[in-house]
């Protein structure tokens, strides 16, 4: 799968080149091409200058998800300790009566962290397309590597 290197916000990362990238103020839209969902990445620094534990990064992942009451996570990736944490969860949210699915993906690498969101209709969330695009926003949240804001503007 061929990928290319986005650099945008003080992240940089890989992604196929079917997605597209709309910086919008403090976070990152994206869409791939097939336009079933849309994935939301937004960049965020420990406010205590330390690591998160793993606890702490799920429970910041909740409240970057919402910041109302939230439908019991499934599909749960917790996180390991390691160089990096990463994890993820899927929730089912209902916003003016239609459902859908929100996954949130982190990672935390020291005291710097990346929150994403991928969002798409209930009813499409066992689409193959789907599918695909959950799995390319995994692997692209953990290709982030953290840079300089002033130094890491758009390569695409």
């Amino acid at each position: 799968m061929d990928t290319v290197e986005i650099c945008l916000g003080g992240l940089i990362f890989k992604a196929t080149p079917e997605w597209m990238f709309f910086p919008y103020e403090n976070f990152i839209l994206a869409r791939r091409d097939s336009q079933k969902g849309i994935l939301k990445i937004a960049l965020a620094e420990s406010q205590n200058g330390r690591s998160p534990s793993a606890g702490e990064l799920f429970e910041a992942a909740r409240g970057f998800v919402s910041r109302g009451k939230l439908s019991e996570p499934f599909d749960v990736k917790e996180p390991q300790p390691g160089a990096y944490l990463f994890g993820a969860a899927s929730f089912k949210i209902t916003e003016k009566n239609r459902d859908y699915l929100t996954r949130v993906l982190y990672l935390s690498r020291g005291k710097d962290m990346v929150f994403a969101t991928y969002g798409c209709p209930w009813e499409r969330r066992e689409e193959e397309p789907v599918q695909q695009e959950l799995y390319q926003c995994e692997k692209m949240i953990l290709s982030v590597r953290f840079g300089d804001p002033e130094t890491t503007r758009s390569t695409k």
